[in-house]
């Protein structure tokens, strides 16, 4: 096994299960990309984003940090087929003889729960949080920071960076909207205005909300983004650019299928 770090609960043998499927993924994944990652060790994460609005985008959003990310040699895979009755992680990122991948565990439709999750993992990356033969394991990631652990406060501040511009923004309101139709609207507008994606900006304001935020924010990105699939984002990306040539048959199909890439797509 790999140098792990474990951030969050989860029992050893549930932990083990986990990181293999997902350290299988990324072993074949590395195996069949190009690029060099290592350019992105100690990158600015304004620069990230620099690039990404560069390229005529409104806001960085899942797909197209996604795309970033592949075409800097580090692949993006979803893989929840887990066994049952084992709770999945957020996200983990993974390195592999020094070829990182990030693993994205979270099974949402709507891309902004899973876009900070890609953001985290990626803050974690570029401040050089793995090496050689590693591995972050995210129990959690949410928007707002933990200043009780080092490298999750950086790579919490680096998504931040990533994909609002500062490492400390975040979108609060003295008034409560009553109905998500408006927190929709309100949130649309704010991203156009800070370019921004408007459904980080919706979780990060039920975020900072007292009790449960799930319902408003939900039903807010639903009103956003009523067609959205998340986990086909991901695995367009996947087709798009790994190389299932470089991959034994047997191999790529198990990558397929971990990954639900054929499902998605279907």
């Amino acid at each position: 096994m790999p140098c792990c770090k474990f951030k969050g609960a989860a029992t050893l043998n549930k932990r083990e299960a986990i990181i293999g499927i997902c350290k299988r993924a990324a072993e074949l994944a590395t195996a069949a990309i190009s690029g060099d990652p290592s350019q992105l060790i100690g990158m600015p994460p304004g620069q990230i984003r620099d690039e990404i609005l560069s390229e005529g985008h409104k806001w960085v959003d899942l797909e197209n940090l996604t795309e970033y990310c592949w075409s800097h040699g580090v692949p993006v895979l979803h893989v929840t087929k887990f066994p049952k009755g084992i709770r999945k992680p957020h996200g983990m990122l993974i390195s592999v003889h020094d070829r990182p991948a990030i693993i994205i565990c979270k099974n949402q439709k709507q891309p902004a729960w899973l876009l900070f999750i890609l953001a985290h993992e990626l803050g974690h990356l570029i401040a050089g949080h793995v090496s050689g033969d590693s591995l972050i394991f995210d129990s959690e990631v949410t928007d707002q920071v933990d200043e009780n652990d080092a490298e999750e406060a950086v790579a919490d501040k680096n998504a931040l960076a990533i994909l609002t511009g500062s490492e400390n923004r975040n979108y609060r309101s003295t008034t409560r909207p009553h109905k998500a139709s408006d927190l929709a609207a309100r949130c649309h507008a704010k991203g156009i205005e800070d370019c921004v994606y408007p459904g980080h900006i919706v979780l990060n304001y039920v975020h900072g909300l007292a009790g449960s935020f799930h319902g408003l924010g939900g039903a807010a990105l639903s009103a956003l983004y009523p067609n959205a699939y998340a986990p086909k984002i991901l695995n367009r990306c996947l087709v798009k650019n790994l190389n299932l040539d470089e991959l034994p048959e047997d191999h790529a199909e198990y990558l397929m299928r971990i990954s639900g890439t054929h499902e998605s797509l279907s």
